[in-house]
């Protein structure tokens, strides 16, 4: 069995927890000499936070290479690539490569000794709540601002159609215009463009409404921000 033919659709869809998970035992399950899958810790919403090891575990550990994903929960994609990169590794382990010709010899030997790490998605909770009611997450779906009972933005399908999109209206102080050359769609406004302007929001309603509309790109103000948990160009 090639890995390939493990392939869950990773490339076709947007992942569900469920189903990164049924993607990982099935190779944990296929390979186990070379894949190795483990939670780093457990969200509060109940979901473990799965990272994987792809490499030949009976050699000891060499140099190592680590991948994260899908920090910022509406970043799907990240996870997709992730687990491709793991593919890509456990099939020179397994099956010599998806075409070992592709390879420089030096190149295959190298990478063999690698040890490589992935943790294909960090924003677990908050991607669920992406995918299930096209929410907008930052980074974990526990928003201080609702807590309080300040305004904010509610997605949803307003019009009907099958799609959460955005919604426009004209304000002389708005930062978009109407691209000249897409009706429809909305650029950044410099300052040589004529009016009309306009505020851009998310389709939907806003819960808690006070009389005054919030800001469509606001970040909500969250608990916790992964992406600001670690050290950055030496800070």
């Amino acid at each position: 069995m090639g890995v390939r033919e493990a392939y869950g659709g990773f490339r076709e869809r947007y992942l569900t927890h469920a189903q990164i998970v049924e993607q990982l035992e099935a190779w944990q399950s296929r390979w186990p000499g070379f894949i190795r899958v483990w939670s780093l810790a457990k969200t509060p919403d109940g979901r473990d936070l799965l990272a994987l090891e792809v490499g030949d575990l009976s050699e000891p550990q060499g140099p190592s290479v680590i991948v994260t994903a899908n920090m910022h929960a509406a970043e799907l994609a990240g996870s997709s690539v992730a687990l491709s990169i793991a593919e890509a590794m456990l099939a020179l382990h397994v099956e010599g490569g998806s075409d070992p010709a592709e390879l420089p010899e030096a190149t295959y030997q190298h990478l063999r000794g690698v040890r490589l790490v992935v943790v294909p998605r960090i924003a677990v909770d908050g991607a669920e709540c992406v995918l299930d009611d096209a929410r907008y997450v930052r980074s974990v779906p526990r928003d201080k601002s609702r807590s309080k009972g300040e305004p904010y933005w509610l997605p949803s399908d307003l019009d009907g159609n099958g799609l959460v999109l955005q919604m426009r209206r004209e304000d002389p102080t708005g930062e978009f215009v109407v691209c000249p050359d897409a009706e429809g769609v909305m650029v950044s406004r410099q300052l040589e463009d004529p009016p009309p302007y306009y505020k851009v929001y998310p389709e939907g309603t806003i819960a808690n409404f006070h009389g005054e509309t919030p800001d469509g790109w606001t970040i909500p103000e969250a608990s916790f921000d992964l992406n600001r948990n670690f050290p950055w160009s030496w800070r």
